[in-house]
């Protein structure tokens, strides 16, 4: 829940967010649609991806729109010169979650709830972060062995 605040917050909305912003608002809608069971594919495009989670979620008109909206947010982000902050984003990722948690059986939402899959990322990120502070940690010792005697740091 935490993340998803974060995400889907009101903090850092300015222009210059609007990229990072725009981001993180599709990664929690893909992320709550994994969690409900539409895998994720990286080499789709947002509009691509946003046709297959209407699909594979049988969404309504009103969140299938919203997921579209939010696609074309994002490929203003990720193609246009100077992308700009799209108003509504949290609105529509909300409709396209709630739209989401509506479709799914009881046993899917409380899946999505309790251990959802797309949790899998903090883990991913947790791994990385420590792969990377043990390869500086070995470089430092490794300098530090090779230091000529007498000499301080």
């Amino acid at each position: 829940m935490r993340l998803r605040s974060v995400r889907l917050g009101a903090h850092g909305r300015g222009e210059a967010d609007a990229p990072a912003y725009t981001l993180a608002t599709w990664l929690e809608v893909t992320d709550t649609a994994w969690d409900h069971g539409i895998v994720p594919d990286e080499s789709q495009t947002p509009r691509k991806a946003a046709a297959r989670i209407v699909r594979l979620g049988l969404l309504e008109a009103e969140a299938s729109e919203a997921v579209h909206r939010l696609a074309a947010a994002v490929e203003q982000v990720l193609y246009a010169p100077h992308p700009r902050l799209t108003a509504g984003l949290a609105e529509d990722a909300r409709r396209v979650t709630d739209a989401l948690g509506a479709r799914a059986s009881r046993t899917a939402r409380l899946r999505a709830l309790l251990a959802p899959r797309s949790a899998v990322r903090v883990a991913w990120s947790a791994s990385a972060y420590w792969a990377a502070l043990s390869a500086r940690l070995a470089a430092r010792r490794e300098s530090l062995l090779r230091r000529p005697s007498g000499q301080n740091s």
